[in-house]
């Protein structure tokens, strides 16, 4: 989350947005503030000038009771003399040199806003007002300012958020568009992400990635058409030699030469092996059309379990000839999408794997269930396994566990992970019940 785009300019946005609205905030309360104590001492100007005029009487100097519930705002009052000390009714003794005009004092323990000066007559009188009350005039309109603002924040602050997701929509939608055949081992139909909504900044980048794109689809595809025209045009020589060595293998040998000829034997089979395999490969990479696990639910549903049982029979004599002991422990009919050539290849694959990897005396477990709608193909083997760490990279061809004895091309499981996405399954490896490897392949089931 940290690391997306939208989330850090949402964030920093969202900063700088509280930066400036504090500071916006603070300014626009300071100056409502400093406009509402000038508007009340122009009051208190305005109010002695009405009475310099006439037009508005002034207090006597004894006090007049107020009605109840009712507090005089501005005192209006001529300043009277006790002992020498200036006195106003309703304010109390005031400073001794008090001096004319518009000042700030405390009489009382009470803080004022005074204006003093002069009738025609000689007589003093003073306008004033407490601070607190104009404290509080004042810092209502500035809050009656800053309160919109904090309000709009909210509001603003999702607009952003909506506006970045917005403008960055084209590229998460170029991210799903490239998901898409990535995520499909060997789908050679790479996506042209469209540059033309792109923002300026970006579209440099997109069309450097489809280029990319475009150079490594025509890689794989020049890679793949080689491993199948190779593998095709090999298979017919090496059959051939291998039918003249069987031929040869009934001739009449000494002893040394039927010593030599074994190896021979051998590497051929071994090469027929390989290339069966590499045409295999080149079979489950392949992407007719538009490919993937709907096209496989076109063909007829095929029971997994025939094919389980099918495999396993095939693969017995190979077991008994390296004293493994294959079998099957639970065989539910199961209906699955795809094709018998597809499916069977798979199975065979993983269990080959299992039988070649066990050691003498050892054992390998199949099983085939039906769990949760779910086709659950589970082949269990007593050999070393696989280190935690190395299980996804035995996916790729050509690849081989180290230290490993039994001869092999490292294709069968590249091939068999090719037909399961293919088919919309899923493979994992884990660690078996009786300490060796455990191959789990899973498939969505279907009513036959």
């Amino acid at each position: 989350m940290r690391n997306s785009l939208q989330f850090r300019l949402s964030l920093w946005m969202a900063v700088l947005l509280l930066a400036t609205a504090v500071a916006a905030g603070a300014v626009s309360f300071f100056w409502a503030l400093h406009e509402a104590n000038e508007l009340q001492d122009d009051l208190l100007e305005q109010t002695a000038a009405l009475v310099l005029a006439g037009q508005l009487a002034i207090n006597p100097v004894e006090p007049v009771a107020a009605p109840a519930g009712l507090q005089p705002r501005v005192v209006v009052e001529l300043v009277d003399s006790v002992a020498g000390e200036p006195r106003v009714n309703g304010i109390g003794r005031l400073p001794r040199d008090l001096p004319d005009g518009l000042d700030t004092h405390v009489a009382e323990g009470r803080s004022w806003r005074m204006l003093l000066t002069h009738l025609p007559d000689g007589r003093r009188f003073i306008v004033a007002q407490q601070t607190d009350r104009r404290d509080d005039i004042a810092q209502d309109s500035a809050l009656a300012a800053l309160v919109p603002l904090l309000v709009l924040l909210p509001v603003l602050l999702l607009l952003i958020h909506v506006v970045i997701r917005n403008t960055l929509r084209p590229i998460a939608r170029a991210s799903h568009q490239l998901d898409q055949p990535l995520d499909r081992q060997g789908n050679a139909a790479m996506v042209n992400v469209p540059a033309g909504d792109m923002p300026d900044e970006v579209r440099p980048f997109v069309t450097s990635i489809n280029a990319l794109l475009r150079r490594l689809t025509e890689s794989l595809e020049q890679q793949r058409r080689f491993i199948a025209d190779a593998a095709h045009e090999l298979r017919s020589p090496i059959t051939a030699l291998t039918v003249q060595a069987e031929n040869l293998e009934h001739a009449e040998m000494s002893p040394e030469a039927r010593r030599r000829f074994a190896p021979l034997r051998e590497g051929l089979s071994r090469s027929r092996a390989l290339l069966e395999q590499l045409l295999s490969l080149a079979r489950a990479q392949a992407r007719p059309g538009v490919g993937g696990a709907r096209d496989a639910a076109a063909q007829p549903p095929v029971a997994l379990h025939e094919v389980v049982r099918e495999v396993v029979s095939d693969l017995v004599a190979m077991a008994e000839a390296g004293n493994v002991d294959l079998g099957v422990t639970r065989l539910d009919a199961v209906h699955v999408a795809g094709t018998p050539v597809d499916l069977h290849t798979l199975v065979r694959n993983a269990v080959d794997n299992a039988v070649r990897y066990t050691p003498a005396g050892g054992r390998v477990d199949v099983s085939i269930e039906r769990a949760d709608g779910h086709a659950l193909l589970r082949v269990d083997d007593t050999g070393r396994g696989i280190p935690p760490d190395q299980r996804e990279r035995v996916f790729d061809a050509f690849y081989r566990v180290v230290g490993t004895q039994p001869t092999g091309s490292g294709l069968g499981l590249s091939i068999a992970r090719g037909i399961a996405q293919r088919l919309g399954g899923q493979i994992t490896l884990g660690a078996a019940p009786g300490g060796g490897l455990r191959f789990e392949y899973r498939q969505d089931s279907v009513r036959h």
